[in-house]
């Protein structure tokens, strides 16, 4: 890229947990300490954050034991360009804190849709039931998914931090077999 001389980059055709993957196991020369995915439009709140590609990426790489983090900013605008900006502002302020984290840590980054937002807020992920995915038709066959807040959440919940228009930070965990089940 010539905006980063000496820097390499490579494209590839494929969901960003695949991406992560490969990257993981030396696919583009040697694999990551930090893994960064993102900056996407749409927030990533609540348990549906399961269903996400920024964050199954990062939940992918803390497999693998880099430390990595989603970032999301809340939706596409007219003020698009300056969002993107002040959402790897916000992710440029995680990172020392990031890289001292134990490997196979997982942040998980929302930024309002605002050109100038405060400092991010560690939040709870919200509940299942007050965000839930929509999917959205279009005309051309196409569709959309869409993750909808609905009802009174907590008021230490992501969602409803990001909807007053704070940044939010969450700290995740990855899949993990339960030792409490008996089968």
């Amino acid at each position: 890229m010539p905006e980063l001389p000496g820097v390499p980059a490579h494209a590839v055709a494929a969901h960003p947990g695949p991406i992560v993957l490969a990257a993981a196991q030396g696919a583009f020369g040697d694999p990551p300490d930090i893994v960064l995915s993102g900056v996407n439009h749409g927030a990533n709140v609540g348990r549906a954050v399961l269903h996400l590609g920024t964050v199954g990426a990062a939940l992918t790489a803390s497999q693998r034991r880099p430390c990595a983090s989603s970032v999301a900013r809340c939706r596409a605008g007219a003020a698009a360009a300056a969002t993107l900006d002040t959402a790897v502002t916000v992710a440029a302020t995680l990172f020392d804190r990031l890289a001292a984290l134990p490997g196979g840590s997982v942040l998980n980054l929302n930024v309002p849709n605002q050109a100038e937002v405060n400092p991010p807020l560690r939040a709870g992920l919200a509940e299942f039931g007050t965000v839930r995915a929509r999917v959205d038709y279009a005309g051309d066959g196409a569709i959309s998914l869409a993750a909808i807040v609905e009802g009174e959440l907590p008021p230490d919940s992501d969602a409803r931090l990001l909807a007053e228009g704070h940044p939010t930070v969450t700290a995740l965990r990855s899949v993990t077999e339960d030792p409490d089940v008996r089968l």
